[in-house]
């Protein structure tokens, strides 16, 4: 309870001064291989599995590394949370738009959570990402505050990402966030699209 009250402190105190991220390469495979043995004694006591599928040489993106392992913990304990049996899976994979797709398409890496759970409604997948909200069906049954997806939405967008929730196949929820490999490139672009519809006289 007290390493769970922790928890909810810090991250309150971080997104409540609004922290920058503090760029650097960032392998994710090796975040998310570091991250998963903390969930080990939790999901004996549940009788849930953690599977990773980690892609194979993946480049390392321009993030965060702390801000990085938070979402990659969050959307861990969510799942767990919410799968009473079963098993969750962690994957990890890299996505390259085709040549037409436009500037701002950018090579991405993919951070995919899938769980066994009871899923999350469509009415219910927009109001999930609200700081304080949970399900009023789960609300006595799971522990927590209803921030950690609040945070994850938050780091993503500091980063330039996306996240979304959709269902997983076979049931369950099936959590999506997608990172630029390098946001500064993204902004860069952007400014030069920018001079570039102005024009030379603009």
């Amino acid at each position: 309870a007290a390493l769970h009250a922790r928890e909810i402190v810090r991250k309150l105190l971080l997104f409540a001064k609004r922290i920058p991220p503090k760029q650097k390469p960032v392998d994710i495979n090796t975040v998310v291989h570091d991250v998963i043995p903390f969930f080990e004694s939790r999901c004996v006591r549940k009788g849930v599995k953690v599977r990773c599928d980690l892609g194979l040489d993946l480049p390392a993106i321009f993030a965060d590394e702390s801000q990085i392992r938070q979402i990659v913990m969050n959307l861990v304990v969510n799942a767990i949370k919410y799968t009473p049996r079963g098993h969750v899976l962690v994957r990890v994979a890299w996505t390259t738009p085709s040549a037409h797709a436009g500037v701002e398409a950018r090579r991405s890496a993919l951070i995919a959570v899938s769980d066994t759970g009871p899923g999350i409604p469509p009415e219910l997948r927009q109001q999930i990402w609200k700081r304080g909200f949970r399900a009023s069906q789960h609300a006595q049954e799971v522990e927590g505050e209803g921030i950690g997806l609040y945070v994850v939405r938050e780091i993503v967008q500091l980063h330039g990402g996306d996240v979304d929730v959709t269902a997983a196949d076979g049931g369950g929820s099936l959590f999506t966030v997608t990172l630029p490999q390098d946001r500064r490139q993204r902004a860069r672009d952007g400014s030069a699209t920018s001079s570039a519809e102005k024009g030379p006289f603009a």
